[in-house]
């Protein structure tokens, strides 16, 4: 039995699917479902129940993953921990990541970081809002950038607010609003939406603009890919609500409104385990980009004496 072989059938246990789970590993599904099914014959157990629509765990299933994660976090404290006794030569993190849009963008976050810690291997995971939060809490990402307060990720969830991204109307360029400088969130009533994909902070953010100009949501096309979605937009299919340098950068023309008659921003965070010691290579990251973003590390509580 491998560690590897471990992480693989977690991976799938979690996202009920083994394609969601090769592409979070990023590993050939052929493989992956090779290492679970050597996996399975070795326990002599079927971990998995296969369908043409979903995988779901078995009672053994459900044992094996208890087991597994225990097992996982137990090897990743003595990697961590080994990390620190090296002096920060080498290790290795996960992080949660948003889609490339102004000042976050993965690329030269993580060429500084790597410039100063180029033995520290670095993973990333794009993922949905809530997908990230149930990663960060199954110990399976280290740190997270989010669109989301802090205080509003949920129980055992901690973080710093990075900095705030104004958000503006997204529509085509022969749209009716096209020619406006602002827009009403409650002027998209009935409008088609092109949006982010359920689960996502940017989606809830939409929606909750909606809800509270009490706006009706006609049929949406979603993606979470930035260019899809401003490609379906530039093409008349809909109108979108995004961080504001999304609507600035290159691509297919469209029109940006700003959002009247109060501006709409969302926070840009970075978000951890309030309840875990982060191993040192996370710690290296999280004040790479306290310092990138002039952030003060948060002041630890006293004792009470």
């Amino acid at each position: 039995m491998e560690l590897r072989q471990l992480r693989y059938f977690a991976a799938v246990a979690r996202h009920r699917s083994f394609t969601l789970a090769a592409r979070e590993l990023n590993v050939a599904q052929p493989a992956l479902s090779q290492q679970v099914r050597r996996l399975e014959q070795e326990l002599g157990v079927e971990l998995l129940r296969r369908t043409t629509r979903r995988v779901e765990l078995t009672q053994a299933g459900e044992l094996a993953l208890a087991r597994a994660t225990r097992t996982m976090a137990e090897a990743d404290a003595l990697r961590a921990e080994m990390d620190e006794l090296r002096g920060l030569t080498r290790g290795s993190l996960t992080v949660g990541m948003l889609p490339a849009f102004g000042d976050m963008d993965a690329a030269p976050i993580l060429a500084a970081f790597s410039a100063a810690y180029p033995a520290i291997e670095v993973r990333l995971v794009e993922d949905t809002l809530v997908e990230a939060l149930a990663l960060l809490r199954a110990d399976r990402l280290d740190l997270a950038f989010a669109l989301i307060d802090p205080g509003e990720a949920g129980e055992g969830i901690a973080g710093e607010k990075l900095f705030e991204e104004e958000l503006v109307v997204m529509v085509a360029e022969g749209h009716r609003l096209a020619k406006r400088r602002s827009v009403r969130i409650a002027d998209l009533d009935g409008e088609p939406l092109v949006s982010f994909l359920a689960g996502s902070a940017l989606r809830q953010r939409l929606d909750a603009a909606l809800d509270e100009e009490g706006a009706l949501r006609s049929p949406a096309l979603e993606s979470n890919h930035i260019n899809t979605l401003r490609a379906l937009v530039a093409h008349g299919l809909g109108v979108s609500l995004v961080p504001r340098p999304f609507a600035e950068a290159e691509g297919p023309p469209v029109a940006m409104l700003r959002v009247a008659p109060r501006k709409l921003h969302v926070p840009v965070s970075i978000l951890y385990r309030a309840d875990r010691a982060r191993p040192p290579a996370a710690e290296a990251f999280l004040t790479s980009v306290r310092e990138r973003f002039a952030v003060p590390a948060p002041r630890r509580a006293r004792s009470p004496a």
